[in-house]
């Protein structure tokens, strides 16, 4: 992994960033099926480093660096994610998993990723899909308690005229209410998944879509 992490491609080499990337995030897969807390160790350094592509100019190592990223996501333990939601709310949390999230939240406010937008909510997708946790029985997700405003957001967003990623933020709140559950998405999100203008019927004609597509 060392070894790996000390050859980093440039941002613009369309023939080996994609590879090193793809690399990467399959060998903290296989890491991770070894030791998880050693990989865990090593989670946060290796995020950094692959977050990094994902402002790229080009598609294909910005679609690598999100696909990477996806498979970092399944690597979280549930000491990261215990750590995390303990210290939810700080401004600067210091466990990877807070950093993660701060980091994902602060690229919504970056001209960067403007070009990066469906591969930024697909990551987003595979965060919250990863968080489905409990730190007790009859508590709350992981990805509630760390991603929820984040969701809130996007379901803002994808209500504006304008915006272009629709079907990719609709896979965020699908995954949203998957695992986080429909009462708490419809709570942050009441009736709010369709623009003013329709009904209400087509309102809850979309949200009944969303449920039969979970179950």
């Amino acid at each position: 992994m060392k070894a790996v992490l000390s050859s980093l491609p440039p941002k613009t080499d369309k023939a080996i960033a994609p590879a090193w990337l793809g690399l990467l995030g399959n060998a903290l897969i296989a890491y991770k099926d070894a030791d998880p807390q050693a990989c865990a160790g090593e989670l946060g350094k290796v995020w950094k480093a692959v977050w990094a592509f994902l402002e790229s100019s080009d598609a294909t190592i910005r679609k690598a660096s999100c696909q990477s990223l996806i498979l970092l996501a399944q690597c979280f333990t549930p000491e990261l994610k215990i750590r995390a939601m303990q210290e939810h709310g700080q401004s600067e949390p210091k466990s990877a998993l807070g950093k993660i999230v701060l980091q994902t939240e602060k690229a919504f406010e970056s001209l960067a990723f403007v070009r990066s937008m469906s591969e930024l909510l697909l990551v987003i997708s595979a965060l919250i899909s990863n968080l489905h946790y409990r730190e007790i029985p009859a508590g709350p997700t992981a990805a509630e308690v760390l991603l929820l405003p984040l969701v809130q957001r996007i379901g803002n967003m994808r209500t504006e005229r304008n915006f272009e990623h629709k079907e990719a933020a609709d896979r965020v709140v699908s995954q949203a209410m998957g695992t986080m559950g429909p009462a708490v998405l419809l709570g942050a999100l009441p009736l709010n998944l369709e623009p003013a203008d329709r009904s209400v019927r087509l309102k809850l004609l979309h949200m009944s879509r969303l449920l039969i597509c979970l179950s």
